[in-house]
């Protein structure tokens, strides 16, 4: 999941060292929307930064099991101008 799962367009490993980092996951090339992701036992969690568009916010994704299947769980929440 951290792989290929932190966050939208995710272009390379996020965690792979075990550590928080810090990432710019703009969408947008004319703006700058940065995160603190950080790694738990089963995911991750990503905390919005000032600049970023739903500030403040924090998304968990984390791997689940459910009836013998594994999903992936988003969890999340952010106040900012394009919350809806």
């Amino acid at each position: 999941m951290q792989k290929v799962g932190a966050f939208p367009n995710q272009k390379s490993a996020v965690l792979n060292n075990g550590t928080a980092q810090l990432f710019d996951v703009a969408l947008l090339p004319l703006n700058s929307d940065d995160i603190f992701s950080i790694p738990t036992s089963t995911g991750v969690v990503n905390v919005t930064l000032p600049n970023h568009v739903l500030y403040p916010g924090v998304v968990t994704r984390d791997v689940v099991l459910i009836n013998n299947s594994i999903y992936i769980r988003t969890q999340g929440s952010g106040r900012g101008y394009w919350v809806v």
